[in-house]
């Protein structure tokens, strides 16, 4: 049995969104960072890194979400939800996934940081209009690439695609600039595919 630590409104969203995509059953374990649960000992020794989520199968644990979503997905060639390693597909799959995390993730976790997580004396608000320019810029680019296709590689939905949808959810919940219509439609779409709307009701409604 597969163990996720984190909660559903983290980015542990993204993995248990994939497996319930996988159809692979999961148990999720509740580290809330909002109470500082993922600075427990016991938490530590599982995950090093000390953040959410990571998981457990057997006695191998792995963290940070890009490193999740994939190792998962490799596991389960047939459900066809990444391409295979080595192929240019994958290449072009990992690119997208690098852009993601490093030119949309980082400046809206930067605004999420100054906005809303740290406590108000800690926060740097000049910082917030340098981090939402360069993320209107990088998500023009991402606009550019989606018209015309339904998801990031093309044809077929993959693990990108859960992070393109997750980091629209949050640039809209910040009201950040550069989300087109093209982009909400997609996140829209994607909403209703039958892997989402079980992660829905599994865990969602629990919160």
């Amino acid at each position: 049995m597969i163990k996720v630590y984190g909660t559903p409104m983290t980015r542990a969203m993204r993995v248990l969104w994939l497996l319930e995509e996988l159809q692979v059953p999961a148990e999720l374990e509740p580290v809330d960072p909002r109470k500082g649960e993922h600075y427990h000992p016991d938490y530590w020794r599982i995950n090093p890194f000390g953040k959410v989520p990571c998981i457990t199968v057997d006695n191998y644990s792995l963290a940070e979400t890009s490193a999740i979503c994939t190792w998962l997905a490799d596991q389960y060639p047939d459900k066809r939800l990444i391409p295979a390693c080595g192929s240019r597909a994958r290449g072009t799959h990992d690119q997208w996934l690098s852009f993601a995390l490093t030119e949309l993730e980082a400046p809206l976790w930067l605004v999420m940081k100054n906005t809303v997580l740290l406590p108000e004396a800690a926060r740097v608000p000049a910082i917030i209009p340098q981090a939402m320019e360069t993320f209107a810029a990088s998500c023009k680019i991402l606009a550019a690439h989606m018209n015309m296709r339904p998801f990031v590689l093309g044809e077929e939905f993959q693990v990108v695609d859960i992070f393109m949808v997750s980091l629209i959810s949050w640039a809209k919940f910040l009201s950040a600039p550069g989300l087109d219509r093209g982009l909400l439609d997609y996140r829209e779409r994607l909403s209703h595919r039958p892997g989402f709307q079980s992660f829905k009701e599994k865990y969602l409604k629990k919160t």
